[in-house]
């Protein structure tokens, strides 16, 4: 009885020890840092999709939050893991009468851009909420005059005055 329980310790022993060494060699979530202010913060996913797009899952990030003083840029740098396919930063911003705008950057196409400083269009506007959005189609429906983006990966940013 003694040796059988030995024997089950020591399996269990190597058992646990494989699967460390497999958790601690997993690859981790691309991510996404923000900075502002002389403040950064790092970011995993909200959301994953297949490459598809045809089923998304919430992944374990949160929306993050940072000080972003009114007018001031925020500096965003993208995991290679981002960079390696199109991406977009998408933004919403509170103008000098307090209405919501929203709009976005460019398109950034695969492995040329891993930085980006997003500027409010004006001095007074304030952001407060920014997405990168990890682009995994570009639709265009008939009729449509702009082409639809589907995102296959979303980290997410509220910016704080």
């Amino acid at each position: 009885m003694c040796a059988l329980v030995r024997r089950t310790a020591m399996i269990a022993t190597v058992l646990l020890a494989v699967l460390g060494t497999v958790t601690a060699c997993s690859k981790p979530e691309p991510g996404v840092s923000f900075f502002s202010a002389g403040h950064e913060i790092r970011t995993k996913p909200i959301q994953y999709c297949n490459s598809q797009v045809t089923t998304c899952y919430t992944a374990n990030g949160d929306t993050a939050s940072l000080a972003v003083p009114a007018g001031d840029p925020l500096q965003i740098s993208v995991d290679s893991d981002v960079a390696q396919a199109v991406w977009v930063v998408v933004f919403k911003y509170r103008d000098q009468n307090g209405a919501t705008q929203e709009d976005r950057s460019a398109l950034f196409p695969a492995g040329t851009q891993y930085a980006y400083t997003l500027r409010p269009p004006t001095p007074s506007d304030q952001l407060t909420l920014v997405q990168v959005q990890q682009i995994g189609a570009i639709t265009m429906a008939p009729g449509d005059t702009a082409p639809t983006y589907q995102a296959t990966r979303v980290w997410s940013l509220t910016a704080t005055g």
